[in-house]
Protein backbone atom coordinates (compact mmCIF):
# COMPACT_ATOMS: atom_id res chain seq x y z
CA UNK A 1 0.00 0.00 0.00
CA UNK A 2 2.78 2.40 0.65
CA UNK A 3 4.43 1.66 -2.60
CA UNK A 4 0.98 2.34 -4.51
CA UNK A 5 0.97 5.70 -2.69
CA UNK A 6 4.37 6.50 -3.93
CA UNK A 7 3.64 5.50 -7.40
CA UNK A 8 0.55 7.76 -7.17
CA UNK A 9 2.34 10.83 -5.91
CA UNK A 10 5.08 10.23 -8.50
CA UNK A 11 2.41 10.09 -11.24
CA UNK A 12 0.58 12.91 -9.77
CA UNK A 13 3.99 14.85 -9.77
CA UNK A 14 4.57 13.99 -13.29
CA UNK A 15 0.79 14.97 -14.60
CA UNK A 16 1.76 18.43 -12.87
CA UNK A 17 4.98 18.99 -14.50
CA UNK A 18 3.39 18.19 -17.86
CA UNK A 19 0.79 20.79 -16.67
CA UNK A 20 2.54 23.94 -15.72
CA UNK A 21 4.99 22.85 -18.96
CA UNK A 22 2.54 23.10 -21.53
CA UNK A 23 0.63 25.82 -19.88
CA UNK A 24 4.44 27.86 -19.91
CA UNK A 25 4.11 26.96 -23.58
CA UNK A 26 0.57 28.12 -24.27
CA UNK A 27 1.82 31.34 -22.14
CA UNK A 28 4.64 31.80 -24.91
CA UNK A 29 2.71 31.29 -27.73
CA UNK A 30 0.11 34.19 -26.71
CA UNK A 31 3.53 36.54 -25.34
CA UNK A 32 4.02 36.44 -28.85
CA UNK A 33 1.12 37.34 -30.55
CA UNK A 34 0.41 40.85 -29.20
CA UNK A 35 4.21 41.66 -29.91
CA UNK A 36 4.76 40.42 -33.21
CA UNK A 37 0.77 42.26 -34.12
CA UNK A 38 2.23 45.65 -32.77
CA UNK A 39 5.41 45.38 -34.62
CA UNK A 40 3.05 44.92 -37.66
CA UNK A 41 1.27 48.02 -36.94
CA UNK A 42 4.23 50.35 -36.11
CA UNK A 43 3.48 50.36 -32.72
CA UNK A 44 6.83 48.44 -30.97
CA UNK A 45 9.97 48.64 -32.57
CA UNK A 46 12.06 46.04 -30.87
CA UNK A 47 15.90 46.32 -30.20
CA UNK A 48 17.88 44.58 -32.84
CA UNK A 49 21.20 43.52 -31.18
CA UNK A 50 18.78 42.53 -28.39
CA UNK A 51 16.89 40.12 -30.38
CA UNK A 52 19.98 39.07 -32.77
CA UNK A 53 21.31 37.92 -28.99
CA UNK A 54 18.60 35.60 -27.81
CA UNK A 55 17.97 33.92 -31.26
CA UNK A 56 21.77 33.49 -30.87
CA UNK A 57 21.52 32.03 -27.49
CA UNK A 58 18.60 29.81 -27.79
CA UNK A 59 20.36 26.68 -29.29
CA UNK A 60 23.03 27.14 -26.12
CA UNK A 61 20.62 27.00 -23.30
CA UNK A 62 18.21 24.21 -25.34
CA UNK A 63 21.24 22.07 -25.43
CA UNK A 64 22.46 22.87 -22.12
CA UNK A 65 18.62 21.90 -20.54
CA UNK A 66 18.62 18.66 -22.19
CA UNK A 67 22.20 17.78 -21.50
CA UNK A 68 20.74 18.13 -17.54
CA UNK A 69 17.77 16.09 -17.90
CA UNK A 70 14.94 18.49 -18.15
CA UNK A 71 11.77 17.63 -20.15
CA UNK A 72 8.75 19.76 -19.69
CA UNK A 73 11.11 23.07 -19.21
CA UNK A 74 12.70 22.76 -22.37
CA UNK A 75 9.30 23.41 -24.58
CA UNK A 76 9.87 26.72 -23.51
CA UNK A 77 13.39 26.95 -24.51
CA UNK A 78 12.37 25.66 -27.76
CA UNK A 79 9.96 28.04 -28.10
CA UNK A 80 12.02 31.21 -27.06
CA UNK A 81 14.26 30.17 -29.84
CA UNK A 82 11.24 30.32 -32.68
CA UNK A 83 9.99 33.16 -31.39
CA UNK A 84 13.71 35.22 -31.05
CA UNK A 85 13.77 34.36 -34.25
CA UNK A 86 10.74 35.69 -35.82
CA UNK A 87 11.16 38.82 -34.34
CA UNK A 88 14.50 39.61 -35.29
CA UNK A 89 13.77 38.91 -38.83
CA UNK A 90 10.75 41.49 -38.31
CA UNK A 91 13.21 43.81 -36.33
CA UNK A 92 15.83 44.20 -39.41
CA UNK A 93 12.49 46.14 -41.31
CA UNK A 94 10.61 47.38 -38.12
CA UNK A 95 13.37 47.44 -35.82
CA UNK A 96 14.40 50.66 -33.27
CA UNK A 97 17.11 52.55 -35.00
CA UNK A 98 20.31 51.73 -36.03
CA UNK A 99 22.93 49.15 -35.01
CA UNK A 100 25.44 51.90 -32.51
CA UNK A 101 28.54 51.41 -30.60
CA UNK A 102 26.83 49.63 -27.24
CA UNK A 103 25.50 47.54 -29.62
CA UNK A 104 27.99 46.55 -31.31
CA UNK A 105 29.92 46.11 -28.28
CA UNK A 106 26.57 43.98 -26.55
CA UNK A 107 27.18 42.04 -29.70
CA UNK A 108 31.22 41.61 -29.33
CA UNK A 109 30.61 40.41 -25.62
CA UNK A 110 28.09 38.51 -26.19
CA UNK A 111 30.32 36.64 -29.04
CA UNK A 112 33.08 36.12 -26.87
CA UNK A 113 30.49 34.74 -24.44
CA UNK A 114 29.72 32.15 -27.12
CA UNK A 115 33.24 31.23 -27.29
CA UNK A 116 33.38 30.79 -23.91
CA UNK A 117 30.43 28.14 -23.94
CA UNK A 118 32.46 26.73 -26.83
CA UNK A 119 34.90 26.07 -25.17
CA UNK A 120 33.40 24.87 -21.57
CA UNK A 121 31.95 21.90 -22.65
CA UNK A 122 29.77 21.68 -19.80
CA UNK A 123 26.46 21.66 -19.78
CA UNK A 124 26.01 23.71 -16.92
CA UNK A 125 29.24 26.21 -17.06
CA UNK A 126 27.60 27.06 -20.35
CA UNK A 127 23.94 28.03 -19.30
CA UNK A 128 25.19 30.45 -16.87
CA UNK A 129 27.32 31.96 -19.50
CA UNK A 130 24.51 32.17 -21.43
CA UNK A 131 21.91 33.47 -18.96
CA UNK A 132 24.37 36.01 -18.11
CA UNK A 133 25.23 36.91 -22.30
CA UNK A 134 21.30 36.60 -22.62
CA UNK A 135 21.19 39.44 -19.84
CA UNK A 136 23.30 41.91 -22.17
CA UNK A 137 20.05 41.72 -24.31
CA UNK A 138 18.21 42.55 -21.49
CA UNK A 139 20.01 45.59 -20.77
CA UNK A 140 19.51 46.65 -24.06
CA UNK A 141 15.62 46.32 -24.35
CA UNK A 142 15.19 47.99 -20.63
CA UNK A 143 17.31 51.28 -21.94
CA UNK A 144 15.22 51.34 -24.85
CA UNK A 145 11.76 50.68 -22.95
CA UNK A 146 13.44 53.40 -20.41
CA UNK A 147 13.55 56.19 -22.69
CA UNK A 148 10.87 55.44 -24.98
CA UNK A 149 8.31 52.68 -23.11
CA UNK A 150 5.64 52.81 -25.53
CA UNK A 151 7.62 51.19 -28.27
CA UNK A 152 7.19 47.85 -26.33
CA UNK A 153 4.40 45.76 -25.84
CA UNK A 154 3.67 45.65 -22.01
CA UNK A 155 1.22 42.58 -22.18
CA UNK A 156 4.24 40.34 -23.84
CA UNK A 157 6.30 41.09 -21.19
CA UNK A 158 4.00 40.67 -18.60
CA UNK A 159 3.16 37.38 -20.20
CA UNK A 160 6.69 36.55 -19.88
CA UNK A 161 6.62 36.41 -15.93
CA UNK A 162 3.86 33.90 -15.97
CA UNK A 163 5.89 31.65 -18.68
CA UNK A 164 8.88 31.89 -16.17
CA UNK A 165 6.71 31.30 -13.40
CA UNK A 166 4.83 28.17 -15.63
CA UNK A 167 8.33 26.86 -16.76
CA UNK A 168 9.67 26.61 -12.66
CA UNK A 169 6.86 24.81 -11.57
CA UNK A 170 7.22 22.78 -14.37
CA UNK A 171 11.01 21.79 -13.32
CA UNK A 172 9.31 19.65 -10.09
CA UNK A 173 12.16 19.52 -8.27
CA UNK A 174 14.60 21.24 -6.46
CA UNK A 175 17.64 21.58 -9.65
CA UNK A 176 19.55 24.81 -9.59
CA UNK A 177 20.37 24.20 -13.15
CA UNK A 178 16.93 23.36 -14.31
CA UNK A 179 16.03 26.03 -12.41
CA UNK A 180 18.02 28.68 -13.34
CA UNK A 181 17.00 29.82 -16.66
CA UNK A 182 13.30 29.69 -16.10
CA UNK A 183 13.56 32.26 -12.76
CA UNK A 184 15.72 34.19 -15.00
CA UNK A 185 13.22 34.82 -17.50
CA UNK A 186 10.35 35.67 -14.90
CA UNK A 187 13.02 37.84 -13.20
CA UNK A 188 14.21 39.83 -16.59
CA UNK A 189 10.52 39.85 -17.70
CA UNK A 190 9.45 41.89 -14.37
CA UNK A 191 12.24 44.13 -14.42
CA UNK A 192 11.41 45.26 -18.37
CA UNK A 193 7.13 45.15 -17.86
CA UNK A 194 8.40 47.41 -14.66
CA UNK A 195 10.64 49.44 -16.44
CA UNK A 196 7.54 50.27 -19.22
CA UNK A 197 4.84 50.98 -16.47
CA UNK A 198 6.60 53.21 -13.89
CA UNK A 199 8.08 55.49 -17.02
CA UNK A 200 4.91 55.46 -18.57
CA UNK A 201 3.22 56.57 -15.51
CA UNK A 202 6.28 59.44 -15.23
CA UNK A 203 5.99 60.56 -18.69
CA UNK A 204 2.29 60.85 -18.42
CA UNK A 205 1.59 64.47 -19.05
CA UNK A 206 0.23 66.67 -15.46
CA UNK A 207 -2.47 68.91 -15.78
CA UNK A 208 -2.72 72.05 -13.93
CA UNK A 209 -4.59 72.23 -10.91
CA UNK A 210 -7.64 74.18 -12.60
CA UNK A 211 -7.67 71.48 -15.62
CA UNK A 212 -8.17 69.04 -12.97
CA UNK A 213 -11.61 70.55 -11.75
CA UNK A 214 -12.77 71.34 -15.05
CA UNK A 215 -12.58 67.90 -15.71
CA UNK A 216 -13.89 67.23 -12.79
CA UNK A 217 -16.53 69.27 -13.01
CA UNK A 218 -16.22 71.64 -10.47
CA UNK A 219 -16.08 75.96 -10.72
CA UNK A 220 -12.75 77.20 -10.63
Amino acid sequence: MGHKALTDRAHTNNNMESFFGALAVLLALAQCVPYIYDILRGRTKPQRAAWLIWFALGGVLVFSQMAKGGHASVWVSLMHMAANLTVFLLALKYGYGRFTKLDWGSLALAGFGMVLWWYTKEPATALLIAILVDSIGVALVVKKAYREPHSETLVSWVLGVGVGLSATLAVGSFNPILLAYPVYVMANSALTAGTIIVRRRMLEPVLPPAEELRLEGEPV
